[in-house]
């Protein structure tokens, strides 16, 4: 009874450092190529949606309101993309429009978090030898980053400058996750390589399938 009392202890005490661990951070504009082909996705997926939502008005001229930096200039490209695939004329100037549609963005993000099953790594500071840093263990982590693009837009007429039409918000998602369990074997899925893209057909999927990836840690 007193070895299995020690042995019990023991095993409390080795359990102790293990922890579950969950973060969230997230990223206004893109800061790496992974960020900023989240957004790309995002951004084509939510102009798709978009031009579902608009019907075949005539000519139109396409006011962008609050596009801004490189992801708004992708954005706004995807949107006359998708809606001369879907045999929309565009105008090259507002006087030869017969609509105006006035596309405004409410978020182009790359929202991130972290779940993590073992011992995070952690930073000492230590008196006259600086910091001592322990490497993260991971029995289980899963690593998650997804893109976030949020579209409307609102069609005028020309002349009267009355709306005939309004598509309310419209979004599109991306995603990649990265996993990792007993510290060596990893793998990951995403969407944003994924062959079905929403442009290639008039009446496209919402779903695709996962482009999945399993590797083993050197």
């Amino acid at each position: 009874m007193g070895f299995l009392r020690k042995s019990g202890g023991m095993a409390a005490l080795l359990a102790l450092p293990l922890a579950a661990c969950s973060s969230e951070h997230q990223s206004l504009s893109a800061k790496s190529a992974e960020e900023q082909l989240l957004i790309a996705v995002a951004s084509d997926r939510a102009a798709e949606a978009l031009a579902r939502a608009l019907p075949d008005q005539g000519a139109v001229f396409i006011d962008p309101i609050n596009f801004e930096g490189v992801e708004g200039k992708y954005a706004i490209g995807a949107i006359r993309e998708s809606l001369a695939r879907r045999g929309m004329r565009l105008a090259s100037d507002r006087a030869q429009a017969d609509r105006v549609i006035e596309v405004r963005t409410g978020a182009m993000a790359v929202e991130g978090s972290d779940l993590l099953f073992g011992v995070p790594g952690l930073s000492a500071p230590v008196p006259l030898a600086g910091a001592l840093e322990t490497p993260e263990v991971a029995l289980f982590k899963k690593e998650t980053m997804q893109g976030m693009t949020r579209l409307t837009a609102a069609s005028f007429d020309r002349q009267s400058g009355a709306l005939t039409g309004a598509t309310g918000p419209r979004f599109g998602f991306s995603h990649k996750t990265k996993w990792t369990a007993l510290l060596v074997f990893t793998w990951q899925s995403s969407d944003l390589l994924a062959k079905d893209w929403a442009g290639d057909a008039v009446e496209s999927k919402s779903i695709v399938a996962p482009e999945i990836r399993l590797e083993r840690t050197k």
